[in-house]
């Protein structure tokens, strides 16, 4: 009996010890294989599943472009360069952060300090697990983005609690919808 509270016990503590979130390595990988240039499908699909970090991605003027289309390819073009440049930054940080994050089992808490506030709570609880992130950015608080302590330095807008559904919802009313095709009788056919 002793073995099992010992053992829960250890199962505990690494729980509370977990440095990354349990989405990390999900996201990780979606943020490795996602194509940006000329892939409004790829586009959409890691906005529906990573909304924050699609957000932040992909901006909202390329998000607009994506739902609302435009004739203006130069511009797409150009945001989609800009977009794939804050890929390839965020996935540098995701594939270094548990490098960068702890050294000799010691948590360095100025670096995640710096991760958490530059790329704010929602994509900060895809890499971190929430007990670190919330150490940083107490649950429900509003933080303003903008921590120059990392290359590039942060976004420029006011943090909020997640909604699950942020992305589809705002572009609901502008997404075409197709009538479905009318019921075909097939005893009132003609012949051809």
């Amino acid at each position: 009996m002793s073995n099992i509270s010992s053992t829960t016990s250890q199962s505990t503590s690494a729980e509370d010890n977990r440095l990354s979130a349990d989405v990390y390595e999900d996201f990780l990988n979606s943020l490795d294989l996602l194509y940006i240039r000329a892939n409004l499908s790829g586009r959409l699909k890691f906005l529906e599943s990573w909304p924050s970090a699609g957000r932040y991605i992909f901006g909202d003027e390329l998000i607009g472009y994506d739902y609302e289309g435009t004739m203006d390819t130069e511009r797409r073009s150009a945001l989609e360069i800009e977009a794939e440049e804050k890929r390839l930054e965020l996935l540098d940080v995701v594939q270094t952060l548990e490098k960068k994050s702890v050294e000799k089992s010691v948590l360095q808490t100025d670096y995640v300090e710096s991760v958490v506030k530059r790329f704010g709570q929602e994509i900060s609880l895809l890499l971190y697990a929430p007990k670190i992130v919330h150490r940083v950015i107490p649950e429900g608080e509003r933080v303003e983005l903008g921590s120059d302590d990392l290359p590039g330095g942060g976004l420029e807008v006011e943090q909020s609690i997640a909604r699950p559904s942020d992305v589809p919802d705002e572009f609901a009313d502008v997404i075409p919808h197709k009538p479905s095709m009318p019921d075909i009788d097939d005893d009132h056919m003609d012949s051809v």
